[in-house]
């Protein structure tokens, strides 16, 4: 129950997603098959695609990282290849240029080194937030740049992992937004901004504020753009 994230995976073809409830999947698009169906329990905020045919899933009840198996002929997937623990981690996103993976936990955004013959994920380094923020919600990569964006409770920056600093980001509102997904030319850049609790009906413009997106009663947690880089 209560979706927190989904992506496209493999091309396009598939969707990874999974739920507060602590429930994560892989769905093939074209007939609905389920690829992988995992329970990490535990608040699960955010799934992402590792190579090698796994997927990593962070849960904040319990702050955890778990990676699991992709394999169509063992779909349920009931025990992790590989589990460790971490503070608040909202998101899991993978860096294909430096073949590392990123998530911001609670005070600070970690660097983790994967083994793809084990799953084993290990801290490469980490960078503390800027004075004065807690509580990452987002962390996304800006389409076709080599950069993120990342918010906290109480601002939102954009990353650069080639100076490893963080530089506050121009967004019409700098504090609690839930999600940001950016896209090629002629998409706007756009966030959920929660109205109650955490959800929102509304998607907006990231730089103006503007509504993009309705649908009364949907609830949405995090909103993005269904697009993927090759």
């Amino acid at each position: 129950t209560n979706v927190s994230e989904a992506k496209p995976c493999y091309n396009g073809t598939c969707m990874m997603v999974v739920a507060s409830g602590g429930g994560a999947a892989v769905v093939r698009l074209e007939d609905k098959k389920v690829l992988f169906l995992g329970n990490p329990l535990g608040n699960t905020h955010s799934i992402e695609m590792l190579p090698g045919d796994r997927v990593v899933c962070s849960s904040t009840t319990g702050n955890t990282l778990k990676v699991y198996n992709i394999d169509p002929k063992n779909v349920k997937q009931t025990t992790p290849v590989f589990s460790m623990s971490f503070q608040n981690g909202h998101n899991v996103v993978w860096d294909k240029k430096r073949e590392c993976l990123w998530s911001a936990g609670q005070s600070a955004l970690y660097k983790f080194a994967y083994n793809q013959t084990t799953g084993a994920l290990t801290e490469i380094t980490h960078y503390d937030f800027p004075a004065g923020n807690t509580g990452a919600h987002d962390f996304v990569k800006i389409w076709n740049e080599d950069k993120y964006i990342m918010t906290t409770e109480q601002n939102t920056y954009v990353f650069d992992p080639n100076t490893n600093t963080f530089t506050k980001s121009d967004s019409f509102r700098p504090n609690d937004i839930k999600s940001v997904s950016t896209g090629p030319k002629g998409f706007r850049t756009i966030c959920a901004v929660p109205e109650e609790g955490w959800w929102t009906s509304h998607v907006l413009d990231y730089n103006t504020g503007e509504q993009v997106f309705e649908r009364i009663g949907a609830k949405i947690y995090k909103a993005r753009w269904w697009l993927w880089e090759e």
